[in-house]
């Protein structure tokens, strides 16, 4: 049985991986193809063939971000497959997507997001807008296979994490969490409503 770390990315994945004595997006990566394997034949004979190398990888998680994406790819070739929902509140989550400069021209992700186009890096309202909706888009793709095969899944709040570890939890930045704040309200709630149902 293998155990597959998913999340939104900025939400722990390292420290979970580290952790359990697991790996970290170990070689060959999936970075900007686990998001293209609907719309591409070599995309996903690409991701396919990742996902089976890492099958076979001795160690007792593999986490990446990217995983995600391919939940359903994962379970079909790895019928044992269990996964664990690394969550992170959104606030921090938002917040720390933000200081890692995603969905800016420069973003090291590139095309690796489910809905919006990399922004101008002086359009700060529209860079905090993507992030809330790859935070919010990210777990409802999580959330639908829960749906369907809720006992392959645990889910695990990075707070929780860093508490184990005995970290603080950075505070964000003031002006950035009052933006973000803003954005998150509406979202933040209709998920969690969503999320109660398992």
């Amino acid at each position: 049985m293998s155990v597959w770390g998913v999340g939104t990315g900025r939400c722990g994945t390292k420290s979970l991986a580290k952790d359990m004595g697991g790996l970290h997006e170990p070689s060959p990566r999936l970075g900007d193809y686990a998001c293209l394997t609907k719309f591409s034949e070599s995309a996903y004979y690409y991701c396919s063939h990742v996902i089976r190398c890492r099958h076979l990888m001795e160690a007792p998680i593999i986490v990446d971000m990217h995983h995600s994406y391919l939940i359903d790819m994962i379970m079909d070739i790895d019928s044992e497959a269990q996964f664990i929902w690394l969550i992170r509140e959104p606030l921090q989550c938002v917040t720390s997507l933000l200081s890692g400069g995603a969905f800016t021209e420069t973003d090291r992700w590139g095309v690796n997001k489910l809905s919006d186009p990399p922004r101008q890096d002086g359009d700060r309202e529209g860079r905090i807008i993507s992030c809330c909706n790859h935070w919010v888009n990210v777990n409802n793709l999580i959330m639908e296979s829960v749906r369907r095969e809720p006992e392959r899944f645990r889910r695990m709040y990075t707070s929780d994490l860093q508490a184990r570890e005995n970290r603080h939890k950075a505070s964000p930045d003031s002006l950035d969490a009052i933006e973000v704040e803003l954005v998150l309200d509406r979202c933040w709630g209709c998920w969690k409503a969503s999320c109660t149902i398992i």
